[in-house]
């Protein structure tokens, strides 16, 4: 993809996509594997849309890609919020290859509370490597996004809030005679 959005919305599952600088892909289907150069993956169609991108074998976001997903509610992954789901197929293994100068952009549009987003990202072989930058858009609460990637095969995104501020005053005290 050079240029524009694809959208995949049906199974394209041996059909191998590079994502270029000024590309995204997006949709509701199945592609081969996927590279990013530049580009961005952001599933649902429309991209706006939450939605699940399922890919078969691997994914590979480490030279500049982008992963942006929506997460206007709580609930069931590719249901409530956007899922990407690295999946096996053949001798393709699921592998998840993430560092270099790879992106994540969180899109709070419509979050109304904080929550754990499970399984935001599924895959099916070997991780390598952690975004290199997390951006949250849409985000009038200011609420702070963190990706946990301690969950084996999975990438969940916690969001929350600052604490309340306590105020505290002192209080005269009292003598027992």
């Amino acid at each position: 993809i050079n240029s524009g959005t694809v959208l995949v919305d049906g199974t394209q599952a041996g059909s191998a996509v590079t994502v270029n600088s000024s590309g995204t892909l997006g949709g509701t289907g199945t592609t081969g594997t996927v590279s990013t150069v530049g580009g961005t993956v952001n599933p649902g169609d429309p991209i706006a849309a939450v939605n699940l991108l399922k890919t078969t074998g691997a994914t590979n976001l480490s030279n500049n890609g982008t992963l942006t997903v929506q997460l206007p509610a709580t609930g069931i992954a590719g249901t409530a919020y956007d899922q990407l789901n690295v999946t096996t197929s053949g001798p393709n293994v699921g592998n998840l290859t993430l560092g270099g100068t790879s992106a994540l952009t969180v899109d709070l549009n419509g979050l109304a509370a904080t929550g754990i987003f499970q399984n935001v990202i599924l895959y099916a072989g070997a991780l390598s490597g952690t975004f290199a930058t997390v951006t949250a858009i849409n985000n009038p609460n200011s609420w702070t996004v963190s990706v946990d990637y301690s969950h084996a095969g999975q990438i969940w995104i916690d969001v929350f809030g600052t604490a309340s501020k306590l105020a505290f005053t002192i209080q005269p005290t009292t003598t027992v005679a």
